[in-house]
């Protein structure tokens, strides 16, 4: 599970936390640019999200709106660029920010660009599901294989930084994949649970 401390820790250039630290194991499910209301029908739960100070859409008062209504949406992190940084972030952003426990970070103009941070964020995901996939793969045909020795378990679970030399308590979750009428965020839901099970 890909968190705001993962992107954090991907030290783009131009990229800063400046409050809501406490906020930063939100997982990040992907990136959402900031753009038009409704937010509901654009965002998913999870999405790390961008927004543009440009004083014609959004100033800083929009943006704060923005925030907090993307976040009773259940965003896991909020990012400001403000046009030609004419104007740091108010302190009653970050404030509100911190009482939220959501993690704010500020882009400066000539930083990263969004495309850079969809991009990088992008791939830390996709990788992750990658591995995800095959731990669960492996898993899988432990769980259901026949004949398998231990010597095999030994030697292809320390690949994947498992061992079973401690008992564990296992957890399942059921996805119900029943569809509704937006497909899209219905197998988005059930691929979030999948990824969270892994």
């Amino acid at each position: 599970m890909i968190t705001c401390q993962d992107i954090l820790e991907l030290q783009l250039d131009g990229v800063e936390l400046i409050a809501g630290e406490e906020g930063l194991d939100h997982p990040v499910t992907w990136t959402y640019m900031v753009q038009t209301r409704p937010f509901a029908e654009h965002m998913n739960q999870g999405n790390f999200a961008l927004c543009v100070i440009d004083y014609v859409r959004y100033d800083f008062e929009e943006a704060q709106r923005a925030m907090e209504e993307l976040y009773e949406l259940g965003i896991s992190g909020f990012a400001v660029s403000v046009m030609e940084d004419r104007e740091w972030i108010p302190q009653k952003m970050i404030d509100r920010a911190n009482e939220l426990a959501l993690p704010l970070f500020y882009i400066r103009w000539e930083g990263a660009s969004f495309v850079d941070i969809a991009q990088s964020v992008g791939k830390i995901i996709l990788e992750h599901e990658i591995q995800n996939k095959r731990t669960g793969d492996y898993l899988y045909n432990l769980l259901f294989g026949y004949d398998i020795n231990d010597r095999y378990i030994e030697k292809i679970s320390s690949q994947f930084g498992i061992n079973f030399t401690n008992p564990c308590r296992v957890g399942i979750i059921v996805a119900d994949r029943r569809y509704g009428i937006n497909l899209e965020q219905d197998e988005h839901i059930y691929e979030y649970y999948a990824n969270y099970l892994n």
